[in-house]
This record gives C-alpha cells, sequence and structure tokens, in this order.
C-alpha cells in the first residue's frame, strides 16, 4: 500500500461519474489504516477522459490516531494519449510522487 510498511487501509466510497464528450468518474473515500500507521485517510479517485486524452489523480491525506507529526499528504497523478483510436496502448507522463509531510518529519 502507500501509506507505510506493515499498515493495511480499509478504504470506502461511492463513485460519482458521467459518461460524454468530456467523461469523468469521482469517487471519494475515507478510510482506516491499522499496522505501523494507525489512523484514518481522507483520499478521491478523479479520472477525466476527452477523446484520446484522459487524467488520473489520486490525492490521499492520513492523520494518525496518536502522532500527530506522522500525518501526510501524497499525489499520484497520469496524463495519457493514445496515439491511434484502435491502438491498445497509451503513453503516460506522471510526475514523481513525493509524500509531503505536515507538523513535524
Amino acid at each position: 500500500n502507500y501509506e507505510e510498511e506493515n499498515t493495511l487501509s480499509f478504504q470506502f466510497g461511492k463513485t460519482f461519474s458521467k459518461e460524454g464528450k468530456v467523461s469523468y468518474a469521482i469517487t471519494p473515500l475515507a478510510g482506516v489504516l491499522a499496522g505501523n500507521f494507525r489512523g484514518a485517510s481522507l483520499s478521491a479517485l478523479v479520472e477525466i477522459t476527452a477523446g484520446r486524452f484522459s487524467f488520473y489523480t489520486e490525492p490521499e491525506y492520513c492523520r494518525q490516531f496518536k502522532n500527530s507529526g506522522e500525518n501526510f499528504f501524497y499525489n499520484w497523478a497520469e496524463l495519457s494519449v493514445q496515439p491511434h483510436p484502435l491502438s491498445p496502448a497509451a503513453l503516460s507522463v506522471f510526475p514523481e510522487t513525493k509524500k509531503l509531510s505536515f507538523f513535524g518529519k
């Protein structure tokens, strides 16, 4: 998982979507983490597609129950273009993901 080694996360959410020239699917999530990192998380899965282009992002904020110095936010984002409508492959560009810590470390 993304949060911490030896940590298990349970996340729950509902997807809101619309199909059209510009299609989207947005899933807000809330979760609980157990293991080395014990806490809660708020996150989302967002995908937007327009023709051959698609954008995906997955931001998440994690907060520990006891040690607020370990709270953090991170985001995974990806921009893709499908070179040809019949092509099963896509070219993707995504930035390096960094864990941003708040209130301490």
